[in-house]
């Protein structure tokens, strides 16, 4: 069972408070620590995307989707694989829309 939140509590320096509210996922049976903070950054992506314009709200979650693309790359660091993983991961957060939002959900 990977848990993203224990992971990230183990973090130092730990994440800000402020980005640290936007950053709740729950644990993953199956699945490598970094696809995990990667499926969630591709996540906050689309919700950021699914606000156009200035939306403060938007920012928060480009702000969620950056911290948990940058701790993914961290967790897929302490993996074998290293390229590979990134790879996918940028291929994965590249297809990334407005449509995996809410409006498009």
């Amino acid at each position: 069972m990977v848990d993203p939140m224990a992971w990230l509590a183990a973090r130092e320096p730990p994440p800000p408070k402020e980005v640290g509210a936007w950053l709740r996922i729950d644990p993953v049976e199956g699945e490598t620590m970094a696809g995990v903070l990667s499926a969630a950054a591709a996540e906050e992506l689309g919700e950021a995307l699914a606000r156009p314009g200035r939306s403060q709200e938007a920012a928060y979650h480009l702000l969620a989707a950056d911290a948990l693309m940058t701790y993914a790359c961290e967790a897929a660091a302490e993996a074998p694989e290293l390229e590979m993983r990134l790879s996918t991961m940028l291929a994965d957060l590249a297809t990334t829309d407005s449509s995996s939002g809410p409006s498009g959900a």
